[in-house]
């Protein structure tokens, strides 16, 4: 008996100590695990200069002049429009027709400025058509704010479609010069969060305890646009990338470098370039493309189908009209308090972009673009059926949160990075500016046939349309969408050209 007691002792005491030593072994992973996890995360954020963060956010003034002018209508709509439910009679202009047409017309001129972009950035530089684009925004909101007749409403609204081109299409490219490769994503990204806090700014304005008529929100944007036209100066140095393949001033190129807070960095490595003699790394550089035609060859040609792809998604999945009439949206839906909806929207729109920021990194491009259009079809089939059933007003408003989050997540910021990140710098403002000529006029279109659609087809078929066009972006990126993710613009255009060679 006590040699068998013995013996289950030893056993016990041996399972014991491999009990323990598996616990170590475990304990071990998990500190190794949290150290790679540590690693990472100051990999990513460490060393960042808050000049850099800095330049971001004064850059990010101008998508929430974007986002701003795009929200616009929604709580202009009671005090402008004469037939709204809630109409104010003393200060409405257009009726339901007009404010289609006023509505829209911000598209048109969005589709002029991106003409004008790529120009504009090539010859002036990036900060700088940023700047001279931003005088158009404050005319457009001064001229709104002191309109008189139906024609100035809609000079306004071309005008402030002008700036929003612009910015549509340079921003992107500036905030991609101007970072890092390793945070190139997260940077990139903050330009739809200007864009969503700016929506989320005059969705809040226009709530109707605040009873701001549409020329008072229109004075809040002048003096926005005031804001960005007196910070930009002082906190947005001008794209170095430019400054050195374009314009071959190196000098200016380590200043710009210098103020963002990356002194120690070469201008080469700061380029993606691993050459790091400076006076070299330019040596293979592209004259800046000023042909658009020079977009329909190889091998410009592989980025642009993907671009423009992404492009038309972004727009055809009617984010534009949600955006622009929410505020109908939720009434039309039965929504007892439609002002609490509406800034839940702008909230989510804002919080789910501030994750995109971070998911960009982790996920990748290319899995954010493949589930998260799928998850925006999901969404417009649930409104159209709480459109289509009385009383589903809780999922009218869920469905509405589901598709805001995730198209900010997915088709909202992924577009613009992935036009900076698939083309190569010289063609940069070209492919930019072209990519947003489609978008917008896909905007207009959107727009400006949502009453003409919900009316013939109802608003139920109109959010199986949007649905349908976000499934097929799903499978788009699936099929044809390579991982961008930690690759210079030369790698992502070598593996574009041989995958389609």
């Amino acid at each position: 008996m006590s040699s068998a007691r013995a013996a289950a002792l030893d056993s016990s005491a041996v399972a014991s100590s491999e009990l323990d030593e598996s616990a170590q072994l475990l304990a071990l992973r998990s500190e190794a695990h949290d150290e790679d996890n540590h690693e990472a995360t100051t990999a990513l954020f460490g060393n960042v200069s808050w000049r850099l963060i800095l330049a971001a956010a004064v850059t990010s003034l101008g998508p929430t002049h974007f986002g701003a002018s795009l929200a616009y209508s929604s709580p202009a709509e009671r005090s402008l429009r004469c037939d709204a439910p809630d109409a104010q009679a003393e200060m409405c202009k257009l009726n339901g027709a007009q404010f289609a047409v006023f509505a829209s017309i911000n598209s048109l001129g969005c589709a002029v400025g991106t003409v004008l972009a790529a120009p504009l950035s090539s010859k002036l530089g990036r900060a700088a058509a940023l700047r001279v684009a931003s005088i158009s925004g404050v005319l457009g909101w001064a001229t709104l704010a002191m309109a008189s007749h139906v024609w100035s409403l809609y000079a306004a609204r071309f005008f402030l479609g002008m700036f929003t081109g612009v910015v549509a299409a340079v921003s992107p490219a500036y905030l991609v010069e101007i970072a890092p490769l390793r945070i190139r994503g997260f940077i990139g990204a903050s330009c739809q969060i200007g864009i969503t806090v700016g929506i989320l700014l005059f969705y809040i304005l226009g709530m109707r305890k605040f009873n701001l008529s549409w020329r008072a929100l229109a004075r809040c944007g002048l003096a926005l646009d005031l804001v960005f036209l007196v910070l930009s100066p002082l906190f947005m140095p001008e794209s170095p990338s430019w400054l050195a393949k374009v314009k071959r001033d190196h000098t200016a190129a380590a200043e710009s470098l210098r103020r963002l807070g990356r002194e120690r960095e070469s201008i080469c490595s700061s380029m993606g370039d691993d050459n790091e003699d400076n006076d070299r790394c330019d040596d293979h550089a592209e004259p800046a493309c000023t042909n658009p035609l020079a977009l329909l060859r190889p091998p410009l040609l592989y980025p642009l189908r993907i671009a423009a792809a992404f492009a038309l998604f972004q727009q055809l999945s009617g984010i534009n009209a949600v955006v622009s009439f929410t505020d109908r949206i939720f009434v039309n839906a039965g929504v007892k308090n439609a002002d609490q909806g509406v800034v839940l929207v702008g909230v989510l729109q804002v919080l789910a972009t501030i994750a995109a920021c971070f998911s960009i990194e982790k996920f990748g491009r290319r899995a954010l673009l493949t589930t998260m259009p799928m998850m925006q079809a999901i969404a417009s089939i649930l409104l159209a059926v709480a459109f289509y059933l009385p009383s589903a007003h809780t999922l009218a408003v869920l469905a509405c949160c589901l598709y805001i989050i995730a198209f900010n997540c997915g088709v909202g910021p992924l577009p613009w990075l992935l036009n900076a990140e698939l083309f190569p710098e010289y063609a940069r403002a070209m492919s930019g500016s072209f990519m947003s000529l489609i978008g917008w006029l896909c905007s207009y279109t959107v727009i400006a046939s949502f009453e003409a659609l919900t009316s013939r087809i109802g608003t139920s078929g109109t959010f199986v349309a949007y649905g349908a066009v976000c499934a097929c972006a799903s499978l788009f990126a699936f099929i044809f969408l390579p991982e961008t993710r930690g690759r210079s613009s030369a790698e992502i255009l070598d593996l574009l050209t041989v995958t389609n060679s």
